[in-house]
């Protein structure tokens, strides 16, 4: 379940900082980005109740993710308004 799990946090890590510079003027984006932040916090809460974190660095890296993807969510909000 460990190998799982890191896989689906490489997923999630290309597709919070990869993408969103790809397509970065696109309006969809905010959508998308909203979408994502969502499911990050679903596979946080997962986690921890499960307790498949086994490392406090581990959930500070989703931490640090999370709180990326929601400062990059309002500044482009912001930005499209």
């Amino acid at each position: 379940m460990k190998v799982i799990y890191k896989i689906l946090f490489f997923i999630g890590w290309l597709l919070v900082f990869l993408i969103p510079i790809l397509f970065h003027f696109f309006k969809c984006l905010l959508l998308f980005r909203t979408c994502n932040f969502i499911i990050l916090i679903y596979a946080v809460l997962l986690s921890e109740v499960e307790n498949k974190i086994d490392s406090p660095r581990m959930f500070k890296i989703l931490f640090v993710c999370l709180t990326v993807e929601f400062i990059f969510s309002i500044t482009e909000y912001v930005w499209l308004i």
